[in-house]
């Protein structure tokens, strides 16, 4: 399958077929698809434990319908029911009386054939990291979750998200001392793998439905809605898709060959066609409509998006540059410069000391001010802008966050584009409200870094190594090695 339409098709399944065995070749094959998830400085700071064993995930699906009994309380239908406005009102009764019976959640786990903890860490190296925030262990957890899903696409396989048991800190931590999971490390979501039964839908469209672009996208200032481009007037032929292009590449080879990119072509007057890093609108549409298809807990769409593009919103994107450059010299410019060293150990030690300086001077970090589009993306933690109570909150917007940008940076490989993820951009709460003034952002969302797309300048680098699978998914509990197929008898 193409990587185009696994990110397109992606739905949550929620039922199972009963002969639910997944093929072992095939659950290896989705297992390697998470190691090929972005971290910062590749720290690679994510963990998934496979669950087997029944009575565990019984254990589990028990304290789900526990939560789900308490969250029904405290949810009148009415409530309930406003919640679901993206909703065909034909079929919300439907999800109403689906939702407030017990099993829904513990079903899925107990029925699944293969439940899997995703467990993050916010930290670099088990020390502090000066900038990041406690949520960073949800934004890498989360890449890893979304390779995941869209590979399960590609292989034919059912995947749906459980945050149920770790929405309470008492469950959550009776769940990490059962499996030994340390404390210092948190539990993010459970992962339930099946086939998928057909006609498990509760209305006939392939997925639950989307907002349109225009309401989730906004075109150099927020509110200004984006148009697309069957909706504008004297269109370049040069922004349209030419009729011979083809999502070709598999989902694999999408995951494989993504790369975070600093160095992009800045001829931004003069189309990628004819040699420029002009990128043609039709990808920049595309890229959009990937992430318009992130999956959010009941569907709720709670992220919006503001596109910067040359040369109309250079200045913008240069201001984000210097707030990347600066933190960059005040994060990398005090820090001994053996530590830094010692956080790149997956690079030849030949080259550590240019890039100790591009870090340490900040020229690494001010790409944003050389791409031809700066993405910046604004997530909330309320469900249609109200408080959602106990369950959610920061981490669980965070992880929505994460997934978007990870379904559109793996498009960036078919599309010929490349992307970097910038939060030091984001890090200075002082600097950071300037801008989002400037562009109009309101200050109840949350904005945790900006993302820059344009065209490669130079052909992309070998990906650093990666832990292998055994060193990031652990068979049963904390820390019990999961044997690959190929070394089992």
């Amino acid at each position: 399958m193409n990587i185009y339409d696994a990110l397109m098709l992606r739905s949550s399944v929620k039922t199972f077929k009963p002969e639910r065995e997944i093929e072992p070749e095939v659950m290896e094959g989705i297992y390697d698809a998470a190691r090929w998830a972005p971290s910062p400085e590749n720290v690679q700071h994510l963990r998934f434990i496979i669950v087997k064993d029944e009575d565990i995930k019984n254990w589990v699906a028990k304290m789900c319908r526990e939560i789900h009994i308490h969250g029904k309380t405290m949810l009148p239908a009415p409530l309930l029911n406003e919640r679901l406005k993206n909703i065909p009102p034909e079929v919300r009764p439907l999800y109403i009386e689906k939702w407030t019976k017990n099993e829904t959640a513990g079903d899925i786990i107990e029925k699944c054939d293969t439940f899997v903890l995703a467990i993050g860490n916010g930290n670099w190296y088990d020390t502090p990291y000066m900038v990041a925030p406690p949520e960073f262990g949800a934004v890498v957890c989360a890449t890893g979750i979304q390779n995941m899903w869209t590979a399960s696409v590609g292989k034919n396989v059912g995947m749906s998200i459980v945050t149920a048991p770790f929405a309470s800190e008492r469950t959550a931590m009776m769940i990490k001392d059962k499996l030994g999971v340390p404390h210092d490390w948190e539990l993010f979501a459970g992962l339930c793998f099946g086939m998928p039964e057909q006609g498990n839908r509760l209305y006939p469209t392939a997925r639950a439905p989307k907002l349109p672009l225009e309401r989730l996208v906004f075109d150099g200032y927020w509110g200004r809605p984006y148009r697309r481009i069957a909706f504008r007037e004297n269109v370049n032929e040069k922004d349209q898709m030419p009729e011979d292009f083809e999502f070709n590449m598999d989902v694999f080879d999408s995951i494989y060959l993504r790369r975070s990119i600093r160095i992009f072509k800045e001829n931004h007057d003069v189309y990628e066609q004819d040699g420029g890093g002009k990128v043609p609108e039709w990808k920049i549409e595309a890229i959009l409509e990937a992430a318009r298809n992130t999956a959010s807990m009941v569907n709720m769409q709670n992220f919006r998006l503001v596109l910067l593009r040359e040369p109309r919103d250079h200045d913008a994107k240069l201001f984000l540059g210097k707030c990347g450059m600066e933190m960059s010299k005040f994060v990398f410019g005090m820090v001994p410069w053996k530590m830094v060293a010692d956080r790149l150990w997956y690079l030849p030690e030949a080259i550590y000391p240019k890039i100790n300086e591009y870090m340490a001077d900040g020229s690494l970090m001010y790409y944003p001010a050389r791409s031809y589009a700066t993405i910046i993306p604004c997530i909330q933690t309320s469900y249609n802008f109200e408080p959602r109570g106990g369950m959610g909150g920061t981490s669980t917007a965070t992880m929505v966050l994460s997934m978007l940008i990870q379904n559109m940076w793996n498009l960036c490989p078919v599309l010929g584009l490349g992307m970097g993820f910038n939060a030091l951009t984001a890090a200075d709460t002082r600097r950071k409200q300037v801008w989002m003034d400037k562009l109009g952002i309101p200050g109840s969302w949350i904005v945790p870094t900006t993302l820059s797309i344009g065209i490669p300048a130079t052909p992309r680098m070998a990906s650093p190594p990666r832990f292998p699978v055994s060193s990031l998914f652990y068979d049963g509990y904390w820390a019990k090695t999961y044997k690959r197929m190929a070394f089992k008898e």
